[in-house]
């Protein structure tokens, strides 16, 4: 979720039905709210910013860090209530969850930055810094250390 001023302006989902369901809050928070605020863009996968192509899926973290920091970032993307390309906003506030399945102590092939979803965590970071995000807040397990080196302390919270 994407804050700028005093309305959502964006949230990214890769589930269709949980894209939807975003849809409907919003629009029961405004008819709560009686108050009527523009729909959010609703953009499918954060992995669009940059192109899918530009690491090698066997690199190991500092690799995919490097290699994604390196790409350009692609400021348009197809949003899901518009049905066209939208620009992705700079906002001041991001609120995100991203999957714990790396982080997690539950997990017993616990692989922190090595993980499957490594690339998810270093993209978000990437978003935060070219869209100079002031205050991010990320809901994952307390063991997550893919923070560490993506982002500066002083504006991220987990």
């Amino acid at each position: 979720m994407c804050l700028r001023a005093d309305r959502i302006c964006a949230t990214q989902e890769r589930d269709a039905h949980c894209q939807q369901l975003i849809c409907e809050h919003h629009k029961w928070v405004c008819q709560v709210l009686q108050h009527e605020h523009p729909t959010p863009c609703v953009f499918s996968d954060v992995l669009d910013l940059t192109p899918r192509d530009c690491f090698a899926e066997k690199s190991t973290f500092q690799q995919k860090k490097h290699a994604i920091y390196s790409s350009p970032t692609r400021l348009w993307h197809p949003c899901t209530v518009h049905c066209k390309e939208c620009m992705v906003p700079f906002v001041d506030y991001d609120h995100s969850g991203l999957p714990c399945t790396d982080n997690s102590r539950a997990n017993h092939n616990w692989k922190l930055e090595e993980g499957s979803t490594n690339v998810l965590f270093i993209v978000w970071a990437l978003r935060l810094r070219r869209f100079a995000t002031k205050i991010a807040i990320l809901e994952n397990t307390p063991d997550t250390l893919l923070c560490s080196g993506l982002q500066s302390r002083r504006n991220v919270l987990h």
